[in-house]
């Protein structure tokens, strides 16, 4: 090899040994090259620094320059890769920094590897440090963990139902649904146990309402809030539905309780109010009842033969529409003076 050959693989060389030098440097990962048993550092990378709060490491050990990590256990785990010439690995570790003792302590998580480095004969003679700063990453899966154990204890302990479903569509019509999860007050709502289950195989019958409406919610978007009385469960249900998550999985969110009490009271009022009018517009005397703002609120049949006027439109009338103005109204009253020829 001619002396100008040589010049110019030399000059290759430093070229390739630059680049190389600066693609460590600029690496997003922290890097650094331990030497010897005592772990004396022989390189380190801008990351690697930052890692440990700017301290200048290289041609110092760890123990030295990094006592706040000896204290963790970090040096010991070094010595055992030394010693056995195996690796260590370790996700989301916890490195409590702190660059002056006494001084301010900075928690960090790191992803790293403790590489063992040996020479021809398997004589371990160093470790390789590469590993990355999970900081940011762990700190928020720690919160989601913490939200989703917060809303998990309320999705326990709330007593109205909630479940939600993924619809089963052919076409754009909604053929089934299936109880993706559940809390427990779905079970004490409704009396069934079915979790993961689809409703063709606990309720084959179930009303075609039911399908229709969910697959509504789950095809626009937009949300639904009904009274419907579900014939499987023998109960009446009040429920509000809305679209969770992706819309092409089809999910529906769905919130209820259990009225069918409330809706027992309601229809006995009911057919408690048809019997007293019927009982009320059979005789032939005015009755009726004023509230305190002087407004009917019921009013009978007689009010028609006296006043010519319906008893649904007398009920919205005030008791002066009906009475001189020097008369006092009571809360109800009757009357058997005519005003009206037979």
């Amino acid at each position: 090899m001619s002396r100008e050959d040589l010049e110019a693989e030399v000059r290759h060389l430093r070229a390739q040994s630059a680049s190389l030098a600066q693609m460590f440097e600029q690496a997003p990962g922290f890097i650094a090259l331990l030497d010897g048993p005592e772990h004396r550092f022989t390189l380190a990378n801008a990351a690697y620094k930052a890692a440990v709060d700017g301290r200048d490491v290289v041609g110092r050990t760890v123990v030295e320059v990094l006592p706040d990590a000896a204290a963790q256990g970090y040096v010991d785990l070094l010595d055992e890769v030394f010693r056995t010439g195996r690796p260590h690995r370790a996700t989301a570790a916890r490195f409590e920094v702190q660059a002056v003792p006494g001084g301010p302590v900075t928690e960090r998580h790191l992803d790293f590897v403790y590489q063992p480095v040996a020479d021809a004969t398997g004589v371990v003679g160093g470790i390789f440090v590469e590993g990355h700063d999970v900081t940011e990453r762990t700190l928020a899966e720690a919160a989601l963990r913490e939200n989703e154990a917060r809303y998990r204890t309320l999705f326990e302990s709330i007593e109205v139902g909630f479940c939600i479903v993924e619809v089963k569509f052919e076409g754009e019509r909604a053929v089934d649904y299936r109880i993706v999860e559940a809390n427990p007050a779905f079970l004490r709502q409704t009396g069934a146990d079915v979790a993961g289950r689809w409703v063709s195989e606990f309720a084959p019958d179930l009303e075609r309402h039911w399908f229709d409406t969910y697959g509504r919610v789950a095809l626009t978007g937009e949300p639904a809030h009904f009274e419907h009385y579900a014939d499987v469960f023998g109960r009446w249900f009040d429920v509000r539905a809305l679209r969770t998550g992706d819309p092409a999985a089809h999910r529906v969110a769905i919130l209820f309780a259990d009225i069918t009490e409330r809706r027992t009271i309601e229809a006995r009022a009911e057919a408690g109010e048809r019997e007293l009018r019927l009982i009320t517009d059979a005789l032939p005397v005015l009755i009726s009842f004023i509230g305190a703002d002087h407004v009917y609120r019921f009013a009978n049949k007689a009010y028609d033969d006296w006043f010519f006027l319906p008893p649904e439109d007398s009920s919205a009338g005030t008791s002066a529409s009906f009475w001189a103005p020097e008369a006092t109204p009571r809360a109800s009253h009757s009357s058997t003076r005519p005003c009206r020829a037979s």
